[in-house]
């Protein structure tokens, strides 16, 4: 999910509308395995800035290129 109110920025810590919110991860998927979790926001994947969800077309989750995440309003990388 976008970005897209002036609450979600304050709440997951963002600046300004960018990332893609994730909004649930199932269980023994390839993202759990990857560390990714509900509620964490997509702001990087690799060396890509990650403003939208459409920007991470393309992208192939695996074990080796870095995905930068705000979770509780911090960033991580995974």
């Amino acid at each position: 999910k976008n970005i897209e109110t002036d609450g979600e920025m304050s709440v997951y810590a963002t600046a300004g509308y960018n990332g893609a919110l994730i909004m649930a991860v199932e269980a023994g998927s390839p993202a759990e395995q990857r560390g990714l979790a509900a509620n964490d926001v997509i702001v990087a994947w690799g060396g890509d800035a990650i403003n939208r969800i459409t920007d991470l077309e393309g992208h192939v989750l695996d074990d080796r290129t870095p995905v930068a995440v705000l979770r509780k309003q911090k960033k991580i990388i995974l």
